[in-house]
């Protein structure tokens, strides 16, 4: 049973993925749509332009693969994967939940994989509490392909508004934990305290 939910959860993490490409070129304007164009943007220009490749100068190139890289090395922290993790977990558990108690073992296990993924993702850096999205977005304005394709101020200003305080009061825990966005310490302590080992 647990090795087939394992499936259906890749099935629905992909699923997900295939919905955050309809909102990427939507003309949706909230925060998700933005940070996820953003997230896509070089993917999107190579996917549009791959006819063209052996037509691209070095720079295109260079700028595409640097970004493939990129979203290798800070795959933990890629908005797109947190969102589609917990979103599938998510829905497992509803449905599960249309079939099972939530106190039978299997909602139990789904449950502590959703809280997992959650949280996972914060951490310490330099005596710092980093959230995943502030770590992915951090290194992206770092990112030369940014330059290439123009969109370094949209990465730069999406940072700075995930920094402001205000973020805590205009989303709720639930929002701020499925974008990655900053949590308070307390608010950590509280949901890790949800994992069953």
């Amino acid at each position: 049973m647990y090795r087939n939910l394992i499936f259906v959860q890749m099935l629905l993490h992909e699923v997900e993925h295939m919905e955050q490409y309809r909102k990427v070129k939507s003309d949706l304007l909230d925060f998700e749509s933005k940070l996820l164009r953003l997230c896509y943007g070089p993917t999107l220009y190579y996917e549009m332009h791959q006819s063209e490749v052996t037509s691209f100068d070095y720079a295109t190139i260079t700028s595409i693969l640097s970004y493939f890289e990129f979203e290798a090395i800070y795959y933990m922290e890629d908005p797109r994967e947190r969102m589609a993790q917990i979103r599938s977990h998510q829905q497992i558990l509803k449905l599960i939940r249309s079939f099972y108690k939530e106190s039978t073992d299997i909602y139990q296990h789904e449950e502590n994989e959703l809280n997992f993924e959650r949280i996972h993702g914060y951490k310490f850096i330099k005596e710092k509490f980093v959230a995943p999205t502030i770590a992915f977005l951090s290194g992206m304005t770092r990112e030369e392909a940014l330059k290439f394709f123009k969109v370094d101020m949209e990465c730069k200003e999406l940072l700075n508004e995930s920094l402001k305080n205000s973020i805590l009061r205009t989303y709720s825990l639930e929002e701020r934990l499925l974008f990655g966005l900053p949590i308070r310490m307390e608010e950590y302590c509280e949901e890790s305290k949800k994992l069953v080992f």
